[in-house]
């Protein structure tokens, strides 16, 4: 558990549900998610363009970014606002 007063990286949003980033630590996850979907994207495209299987690509994709999703969640939920 957090100690009381620690610093949030995540506020609850006011509309709608979810968190959005508050201090440099969230910007910093939030962009390194960006980077990393952009990245297993773009190897996607590669690997398609090298001759892979687009459903086997597909499905890694999906996986990877369920995984990148799952993390951030994780992440705001220890790390933000109560």
């Amino acid at each position: 558990m957090d100690k009381p007063g620690a610093k949030i990286w995540f506020k609850k949003r006011e509309i709608g549900w979810g968190w959005t980033p508050v201090s440099p630590e969230g910007h910093w996850v939030v962009r390194l998610f960006l980077a990393l979907v952009v990245l297993g994207a773009g190897l996607g495209v590669f690997a398609v363009s090298a001759g892979a299987d687009k459903s086997i690509v597909t499905r890694s994709l999906m996986g990877w970014s369920l995984f990148l999703s799952l993390a951030v969640i994780w992440i705001a939920n220890r790390k933000g606002e109560k």
